[in-house]
């Protein structure tokens, strides 16, 4: 007779009923999953402790054994014994509440399916592509491009509207008239020229296809080859030789490939939003945002992700913070085991995991800047991003839709101790958003960070958050704090738009805390003016919070409420319907009020301290 079943309240297999049983996974991770599954506290497997057939969906539980012959024919026999699938765990409880049973979700499918899908997608979608953008005639040379009027974005023609005719078969600049009223586009070999009113306004050099470089223009006899470039698939530009920029003119986009993962995504100074609106869940997006996103949805849509967001719930607590509370029961099963952590200075490790493990699936976009060269360099401000900066990749255990990862140069493998340059690239991503919805965390080592590969966590939240508008006061300098909040903290904002003073001055307190050992957190998102002088509806500046904190050591547990970067500014994601159900404001304030208030009171002298000595740059006086 099969063992008694540990589930609460199950009666199979004593005296009446005779189900198959199952032993408990040897695997520690999926053992932990079946505990929490059967919802069964405190509670340690032993070698003879089972869970019955009831409790398991009748699709995960293999009765059968089936092979094929040579000659195609399928033999199946049933199994004496039933066995599980391989990662098969309960999910239904008929004597227990009906919210804690749930459907298993489907099994992964084979990552080479999955592959083959995507290729397949991609092919269909470069066929329709290639038969979309042929052209014939100059007529369709405006219908080809993309206009945009408020996106600026890089690598890009800027034309005057009076560019009217080309010419295919001239072979010098002699044959232009240069007296003409009409624009000239000249294209010939591998450059493009535009002349316009006496004047050469632009020459693009070195023209060629992204993934069929020996064959720089498609061989289409049909086609003016002033107009073959047109038809380039993701064209990029090698150089770029800006000859005199013109007085007016609108921005033409050309069609660039965006749904491969891991593309570029060039930026410069001019495609930063200085101001967004302070209604969340609004629509309307930038150049960055729609990147993003789609490049986010594409991803889920192709199972790269552990699991689905379709379960994950939002509710915003009663109560003066208004906190913001993310029901998640998956994360805390299927992310990543987290790393042991022992110090806030912990070496890089290359044999444990880091992001240059992660599949190329998983890679959204790599970050290129742009500098201005027609400006001034001072204070080392344009070299601090000079080519490819940082990628973006998926969080592929998500707590909530659009979460992804901020890397960094993810190719140095550099430890989760902040720098001034990751900083900055932080900051300039939230300033290419034009929503209030997108944030920017940070956790250190010893403050709830789960992998030591230097790494800030990027997503949307369309709820206002409490610290969005939250009085603040000054302590010293450019250094504030808040005026009434249970998380003690330190406050600073972006001036005048100068994102470099800003990313000093953050990094003159995050390198205090980071010689004292002291763990902390950070987070970033738009907000009103810390003087609380600003009134109407737009968000003009970004704020910046960081806490210091009690260290975490070992391998966090997430269990219940944690005081990480995201639940100190007033998002809380939980993963348990207990949690979801009980949670309340005083619980939250309570959590992060023991983690912060102790540290927060002995580091304040000392950054009262450090920023009376901070000039108007942000950088110490000579003197100290």
């Amino acid at each position: 007779m099969p063992r008694a079943c540990c589930v609460p309240g199950c009666k199979a297999n004593y005296k009446t009923f005779e189900v198959s049983a199952f032993r408990f996974p040897s695997d520690e991770r999926r053992q932990l999953q079946w505990v929490k599954a059967i919802h069964r506290e405190d509670f340690t497997p032993s070698s003879t402790s089972v869970v019955c057939a009831r409790h398991f969906e009748e699709h995960v539980i293999i009765t059968e054994d089936s092979i094929t012959r040579p000659d195609g024919t399928v033999i199946t026999a049933k199994r004496g014994t039933p066995a599980l699938a391989k990662d098969a765990f309960p999910t239904i409880f008929p004597n227990q509440p009906k919210y804690l049973s749930k459907e298993a979700p489907p099994a992964r499918t084979n990552p080479q399916e999955r592959k083959d899908k995507m290729l397949a997608r991609d092919e269909v979608q470069f066929q329709v592509w290639m038969e979309n953008d042929m052209i014939n005639s100059f007529e369709e040379f405006g219908d080809k491009f993309v206009v945009s009027d408020v996106d600026k974005i890089s690598y890009c023609i800027q034309v005057i509207r009076e560019v009217l005719e080309t010419k295919s078969e001239m072979e010098s600049e002699s044959e232009i008239d240069r007296n003409s009223e009409c624009g000239v586009l000249w294209f010939c070999g591998e450059q493009l020229n535009m002349f316009c009113k006496e004047k050469m306004r632009y020459s693009y050099k070195g023209i060629h296809l992204r993934q069929q470089e020996c064959n720089p223009i498609r061989n289409d006899s049909s086609t003016d080859p002033s107009l073959k470039f047109l038809s380039n698939f993701g064209l990029w530009l090698k150089s770029w030789e800006e000859l005199e920029m013109p007085q007016q003119g609108r921005t033409l986009a050309m069609p660039v490939n965006g749904g491969k993962y891991g593309d570029p995504f060039i930026f410069s100074k001019q495609d930063l939003y200085s101001s967004t609106t302070s209604k969340h869940g609004q629509t309307e997006t930038s150049a960055f945002d729609h990147r993003l996103l789609n490049q986010w949805d594409a991803a889920m849509s192709a199972g790269v992700f552990k699991y689905s967001l379709e379960g994950v719930e939002t509710k915003v607590l009663p109560g003066k913070y208004h906190i913001v509370i993310q029901m998640n029961s998956n994360r805390n099963v299927l992310r990543r085991t987290p790393q042991a952590i022992v110090d806030v200075q912990q070496p890089f490790d290359p044999n444990k995991f880091n992001f240059t493990k992660v599949k190329k699936e998983e890679h959204l976009l790599q970050l290129l800047y742009k500098p201005d060269l027609t400006k001034k360099i001072e204070h080392g401000e344009e070299r601090r991003l000079e080519t490819g900066v940082g990628s973006v990749l998926i969080n592929n255990a998500p707590i909530c839709s659009s979460h992804s990862l901020l890397m960094p140069s993810l190719s140095q493998c550099l430890s989760q101790v902040m720098t001034g340059d990751g900083l900055s690239l932080a900051l300039h991503v939230l300033l290419l958003s034009c929503s209030p919805d997108l944030r920017v965390a940070y956790n250190s080592l010893g403050g709830y960070a789960s992998v030591n590969h230097f790494h800030f966590h990027v997503y949307y939240l369309p709820f206002k958050l409490y610290i969005e508008t939250a009085g603040c006061v000054q302590l010293a300098g450019p250094c504030y704090t808040f005026e009434d909040y249970y998380a003690p903290g330190f406050v600073f904002q972006l001036e005048n738009g100068d994102i470099e003073q800003l990313s000093r001055r953050v990094m003159l307190l995050v390198n205090m805390f980071v010689k004292e050992k002291i763990a902390h957190n950070l987070y970033i998102t738009r907000g009103k003016c810390l003087d609380g002088k600003e009134t109407g509806e737009e968000y003009k500046t970004l704020r910046v919070f960081i806490w210091v904190r009690k260290f975490i050591s070992g391998i966090k547990d997430i269990k219940g409420i944690c005081a990480a970067s995201l639940e100190l500014a007033t998002h809380v994601p939980v993963f348990s319907q207990d949690d979801w159900k009980s949670v309340c404001e005083e619980d939250v304030a309570w959590t992060a009020h023991s983690a912060c208030q102790k540290y927060y009171d002995a580091m304040k002298p000392k950054v009262i301290s450090l920023f009376s000595s901070v000039d108007s740059t942000g950088g110490l006086r000579k003197e100290i």
